[in-house]
């Protein structure tokens, strides 16, 4: 899955039945260069944030890799993406 800039994704599944494929299920994360990717918990974009920015070269983050990333393995309610 990709977001552009300042877009937004809810894995909301009384929102769209879709949905079930994606939520809780990530088991990594890649942010493109320049870029900050907020993860959370919940489907309303709250509840145990992590931001994940990717300085002067692409990002790659394994879930549950580190106790930081641990919280987000196969438990991502929606995510948020902003870049330079």
């Amino acid at each position: 899955m990709f977001l552009k800039s300042g877009e937004g994704k809810s894995f909301s599944v009384l929102k769209n039945l879709g949905n079930v494929i994606y939520k809780n299920d990530a088991k990594s994360l890649s942010v493109r260069k320049g870029c900050t990717l907020e993860a959370f918990d919940d489907t309303n974009f709250s509840n145990d944030m992590k931001k994940f920015a990717a300085g002067n070269q692409d990002l790659h983050v394994n879930l549950g890799d580190s106790w930081r990333t641990k919280s987000l393995k196969k438990d991502i309610g929606s995510l948020r993406c902003y870049c330079k």
